[in-house]
């Protein structure tokens, strides 16, 4: 919440799948919508797939990266493995601010990918 009492992203419409009354299955991509930034469009869901594809060559334990984006550990190592990695998710988020400010300011080095949806 924010100082004038409401949400700063506000669920868009009422869903009974979700308690929370605050970002909605569609709110973030609703507001990334929102956003004239001149590039190709793409989604929440891109962002966080991109983040992950980039952790590993930033050298970021998987469980840590899992945990990042919220998921759970898979099968058995998901059971008995209850650390919460935050230490390890801490240093991982800060990598990524890193690279991504020094791709902002044009020091990284940027390739463009092969889009991986089908052509119409």
């Amino acid at each position: 919440m924010y100082e004038g009492g409401g949400f700063v992203f506000p669920k868009r419409r009422r869903d009974h799948r979700q308690r929370a009354l605050h970002g909605g299955i569609d709110t973030f991509n609703a507001a990334l919508a929102a956003v004239e930034y001149g590039l190709e469009s793409f989604t929440i869901p891109d962002l966080r797939r991109t983040m992950r594809i980039y952790s590993s060559a930033l050298g970021v334990r998987p469980e840590a990266a899992a945990r990042c984006l919220n998921h759970k550990l898979p099968s058995i190592q998901g059971v008995y493995n209850t650390h919460d990695y935050f230490v390890e998710r801490r240093a991982a988020l800060e990598s990524w601010t890193t690279l991504l400010l020094e791709i902002e300011r044009g020091g990284g080095k940027v390739t463009a990918l092969k889009s991986g949806r089908a052509s119409a």
